[in-house]
């Protein structure tokens, strides 16, 4: 499982080509890179680029989601 946005950015071929799958500048990817996370509104582009390399799947952490409490943790 990729858990980091380098791990992304490797999986994709670098920040050029992860920018041009998520439709953005290379800018964006550097700020990406720079903040360790991902915006959210990429979740969907950047998961189904990367699984489609065969390197998948990404975390969610990787896009600032946090897990879902289960029941167990509540008690």
């Amino acid at each position: 499982m990729i858990n980091s946005v380098e791990a992304v950015i490797e999986a994709l071929g670098g920040p050029t080509k992860t920018a041009a799958v998520a439709g953005v500048g290379a800018s964006a990817v550097i700020n990406w890179r720079t903040r360790g996370e991902i915006t959210p509104e990429h979740f969907l582009l950047i998961c189904e680029a990367v699984d489609a390399t065969g390197k998948g799947p990404v975390d969610r952490s990787v896009f600032g989601f946090k897990p879902l409490v289960t029941d167990e943790a509540r008690t």
